[in-house]
């Protein structure tokens, strides 16, 4: 089964590279029939292979697939259904989503080989129903997260399009910035409060499972997310401030959050409130160990 899971990321990235390059070439040559059914086509390729992975990493529990191949699946598959319930299926869109999908696909794949173990986290004592309840509101806060990014970016580029008054790709459905705005009020108002759950059902996990809180990287992306997500519903909802005025910060900020959470893994070698260790780390650890032995 491990063979056919990296089979299956495999695709996914291929399927996000194909539309992320045909999304590309659409916006800079214009209409293309073989252009739209590989931005289509790749896309729905893409969600099949990542619905096919998190069934896999849900089920064959003693596959070997890596807890972290399940969460990025399954953040993925709550932007690609956002995407599609919020009507987001613009050219620009679909490059946006295929390049943010193919970069996390990229990250899960580095974080799940340089590690010495799966990356799961320890449920302790904790009731299930509490780490279920944390993990899944936390993919919902992270989707959310994303999305708003792209609601950002697509509101800034209909903005410059109405600006030079040029007309969409013909075929193509440009969102207006009115039904944009209303996407990123509704995003806002989850996010925040799927964020909360996740904070409230892990201070209760901790609290169960008598686990040590540790400042770790997904502990401060939370509280940074947090933050954020409170202050931009403040200004969305409380000041009326609408997304044209902070979509040129929000569609740049988002990103490197994401960004900054992914180096601070790397660096202090944690993700999932876990600690991990590079291979050559471990390699270091054991020989220091056999030297320990031998003597």
């Amino acid at each position: 089964m491990i063979v056919v899971a990296h089979i299956l990321v495999i695709v996914a990235v291929l399927g996000y590279l194909i539309g992320a390059g045909s999304a590309a070439i659409v916006l800079a040559r214009g209409q293309s029939r073989w252009g739209f059914f590989l931005i289509k086509g790749s896309g729905a390729v893409s969600v099949l292979a990542l619905l096919f992975l998190s069934c896999m990493a849900m089920v064959g529990s003693r596959a070997g697939i890596e807890t972290a191949a399940l969460y990025y699946s399954l953040f993925l598959l709550v932007v690609e259904g956002g995407s599609w319930l919020a009507n987001l299926r613009s050219v620009r869109d679909r490059m946006w989503l295929s390049t943010g999908g193919l970069a996390a696909l990229v990250t899960m794949s580095a974080l799940s080989h340089v590690s010495r173990q799966p990356l799961s986290p320890i449920i302790g004592g904790a009731p299930l129903v509490v780490f279920g309840l944390h993990v899944i509101s936390a993919v919902i806060a992270e989707g959310c997260l994303a999305l708003i990014a792209i609601v950002a970016v697509a509101s800034v580029a209909a903005d410059k399009r109405l600006r030079r008054m040029q007309l969409p790709l013909p075929g193509v459905e440009e969102p207006s910035l009115v039904r944009l705005d209303g996407l990123y009020c509704w995003l806002l108002i989850i996010g925040f409060a799927a964020i909360s759950v996740s904070a409230a059902s892990g201070g209760v996990w901790a609290l169960i499972s008598h686990a040590p809180i540790e400042g770790d990287a997904t502990l401060y992306f939370a509280l940074i997310s947090w933050v954020s997500l409170g202050l931009l519903l403040h200004l969305r909802c409380g000041l009326g401030l609408s997304l044209l005025r902070v979509a040129p910060i929000v569609s740049i900020g988002i990103p490197v959050l994401f960004i900054g959470y992914i180096l601070l893994v790397i660096l202090r070698g944690e993700i999932f409130h876990q600690k991990f260790l590079m291979k050559e780390n471990v390699e270091s650890v054991s020989i220091k160990n056999e030297e320990r032995t031998g003597r």
